[in-house]
């Protein structure tokens, strides 16, 4: 194991995920071929070899002063061993570990004589990984009551709970309001950092079939022959991307159709366009606020009217705690909701003004969905539960918390009114109903985390999708325990899942029913539901792709990645018609409803809203 990727998981399990992903992005991680040493590395690494490092240089330096090899020598070393300190570490002047040692041993003595006279908490390192925690005034998250809010100011909150495979959240500092909760969010991107991939050919544009029994791959299109994922030295690399670059300039966006949203402060997350007032777009970001943006006319160049400004946060200093991690529209479009890092969910009117602050989650909430009547909000957060919330009255409340998640809940959606799944770390889905204590059903296919799960348009279809490289259809309506369909082409972990707007139960269902996933291996998959088959591969990503989105007209399909590309791909044709690079790494995108426009968010603090006319497409 290098260090680079000691220091990475030492990022991941701190709770630093952006400064993990930078890291990791820029230091090529993802070429290392130590991907599958990951899982295998147990958590505090990083921290046990400088442990251990410390260790060996105190065990040297007793050696080296040890000339008499006697009793002596024995006595002068007799206490605890202690590891040295970092601060002791900084003292000027000091030569030896001997005499840092002697210096720590001092300082050791001070701050038990401080402590004793009632001054102040210490600090005690854990004996697992080496995190600090404060003995003295370490208290954990209690559910809020919805009709008494918690009072108390400044709450330190030294446990976000222990995470999964030695992925830990940092310290959450949590400060309410009674008129208004901060709130706090977590990065749309979760687990280990994806690694950055090689180009992989063919990089034409044009889609891959793949015969679904046999898993063989054949290019469609003037590129016919035999295609195997293979990964390029440098100069391949460069070459490839040059390719890419030559063939996208035919279907650039031109700058006139392009509006850039430039407010935010941070990272923007996630992005939703109004499902009825089609002119309104919500962001959220990692500067403390969602924003509400109205477009003025029907095209890029007309630009803006008004932005309302969502703020989650009103401390600078606990900003950095506040960042919205998900959002949603309701069905007719008056309420959007908002979650964040710190637990709390928002519920506002498209006109800005918060309408419930729902406190009940005590970690970082990942997913948010409204049920069609709009009376119910579900919520999935790291605490391992999900909340369906009733915000149909003057005051939002709990109406039912569901528990049996054994790790964090990443994703939730509605099945109907009072139906819903949900996925976890733990590898599981579950099936509940609202009035239902215990899971309807719960499926354990997957091998490792569950990332995302989607119903189909006709409610009785369930896909998910897994760290375990594979997206699974599960038919809910049936007995069966295993997968209808086991999706199994992808090479590295697969972060989403999206069903088309077509099939029964659509507004399109003459058109056949299409599932598409994203991976970390760059790609894009799109399978026939009928059999499991998959007959289409964009892959001219060269990074892991975050996020794909289908059109109203389920025509066509956006897909966004982490190295700034944006691809708008024609499904029935299986080739790429629009193309943009922005600066930065694309989170999500997402459609209007009229199919004019597409929007991406961008890790520079932008949103690009793309003009999209069918009529000029060649």
């Amino acid at each position: 194991i290098n260090l680079p990727f000691l220091l990475n998981r030492y990022l991941q399990e701190s709770g630093f995920v952006h400064s993990a992903f930078s890291f990791a992005h820029e230091s090529m991680l993802g070429r290392t071929g130590l991907r599958s040493a990951d899982k295998a590395l147990p958590p505090g690494a990083l921290i046990s070899f400088l442990q251990k490092g410390l260790q060996y240089v105190g065990i040297e330096e007793r050696l080296r002063h040890d000339s008499t090899g006697g009793r002596k020598a024995a006595t002068e070393t007799e206490g605890d061993f202690s590891l040295l300190s970092p601060l002791t570490l900084a003292q000027p002047h000091v030569n030896t570990a001997a005499e840092l040692m002697g210096l720590q041993k001092n300082n050791l003595v001070q701050q038990e004589s401080t402590a004793s006279s009632g001054g102040i908490d210490t600090l005690a390192v854990t004996a697992q990984g080496g995190k600090r925690v404060a003995s003295g005034s370490k208290r954990s998250i209690k559910k809020q009551k919805k009709d008494k809010p918690d009072p108390r100011k400044g709450k330190l909150i030294d446990d976000a709970k222990k995470s999964l495979e030695g992925k830990e959240l940092h310290p959450m500092d949590v400060e309410e309001n009674d008129n208004q909760a901060d709130s706090a969010s977590f990065p749309a991107h979760k687990g280990n950092s994806p690694q950055p991939l090689p180009a992989q050919e063919p990089l034409n544009g044009q889609a891959v079939e793949i015969n679904g029994s046999t898993g063989q791959t054949t290019t469609s299109g003037v590129n016919g022959g035999q295609h195997e994922f293979t990964r390029k030295n440098v100069d391949q690399q460069q070459h490839s991307t040059i390719d890419v670059d030559k063939e996208d300039a035919a279907t650039d966006v031109s700058p006139k159709e392009i509006l850039k949203l430039e407010m935010h402060q941070s990272e923007v997350f996630m992005c939703a366009w109004n499902p009825v007032f089609s002119d309104l777009i919500a962001t959220g970001s990692g500067d403390a606020s969602a924003r509400i943006w109205q477009m003025r006319g029907l095209y890029a160049a007309a630009g803006l009217t008004t932005v309302k400004l969502l703020p989650h946060g009103t401390d600078p200093r606990d900003k950095k705690n506040k960042d919205v991690t998900t959002l949603e529209w309701s069905s007719d479009g008056l309420l959007l909701a908002t979650g964040s890092y710190d637990g709390v969910a928002r519920v506002w009117a498209r006109n800005g003004a918060l309408m419930h602050t729902l406190k009940g989650h005590n970690g970082p909430i990942f997913s948010l969905k409204w049920n069609k009547r709009g009376n119910f909000l579900l919520s999935g957060s790291y605490d391992k539960t999900t909340i369906v919330w009733d915000v149909s009255g003057p005051a939002g409340f709990v109406e039912q918390q569901f528990t049996d998640h054994q790790a964090p809940a990443l994703d939730v959606d509605w099945k109907d009114d009072v139906t819903f799944a949900s996925c976890s770390t733990d590898k599981t889905v579950h099936i509940c109903r609202v009035g239902v204590p215990k899971p309807l059903k719960v499926y354990s296919g997957h091998t490792d985390e569950v990332n995302a799960v989607k119903w189909d348009p006709s409610g009785q279809l369930l896909a998910s999708c897994s760290d375990d490289c594979t997206a699974k259809v599960w038919d809910v309506e049936s007995d069966r325990t295993d997968p209808l369909h086991d999706l199994t082409s992808h090479q590295q972990e697969i972060y989403t899942v999206k069903w088309s707007p077509t099939g029964s139960g659509s507004k399109n269902p003459s058109k056949k029913a299409v599932l598409a996933t994203a991976s970390f291996d760059g790609s894009v998959r799109l399978w026939d539901v009928k059999d499991g088959s998959c007959y289409r591969v964009f892959n001219r990503h060269r990074d892991s792709v975050y996020s794909v989105a289908f059109s109203p007209s389920g025509d066509y399909l956006a897909s966004g990645s982490l190295a700034g590309q944006m691809y708008i791909w024609n499904i029935e044709e299986g080739r790429h018609i629009k193309s943009y690079k922005g600066k930065g790494d694309i989170f999500e995108v997402a459609w209007n409803k009229e199919e004019t426009r597409v929007a991406a968010c961008f890790s520079s603090n932008v949103v690009a809203v793309i003009d999209f006319d069918k009529s000029t497409i060649i």
